[in-house]
């Protein structure tokens, strides 16, 4: 699939794809109770876009707009860049319940 656009789109149970997703505006989607594991997406935007009951193991999420995501529980599997996670890293500690605060110096 290439420059679709699903933003705000609901999507669910869709099939175990093997697919190529590109140029995609996914933003703000709902994507849930779906297969989408080795699925690739490349240059998209998946910006907001909220996973629910979803396997994207094997899939590649490299190169794509993820800011905001929701459902980190989804992403088991899937592969990202360096820079993706330090971007999802708060999303990511809130979910696995990581407090973060800063150090509290001594006076020292």
């Amino acid at each position: 699939m290439r420059a679709c656009q699903l933003r705000l789109a609901k999507l669910s149970h869709l099939g175990r794809l093997h697919a190529l997703l590109e140029h995609c505006d996914l933003r703000g989607a709902l994507l849930m109770e779906s297969d989408l594991c080795e699925v690739r997406f490349v240059d998209s935007d998946l910006g907001d876009l909220e996973l629910f009951n979803m396997d994207l193991t094997g899939s590649d999420l490299r190169d794509n707009e993820l800011g905001g995501l929701k459902g980190m529980g989804c992403l088991r599997g899937a592969t990202i860049d360096a820079l993706q996670l330090l971007a999802l890293a708060p999303a990511l500690a809130a979910h696995v319940g990581l407090v973060v605060e800063e150090a509290v110096g001594d006076g020292v």
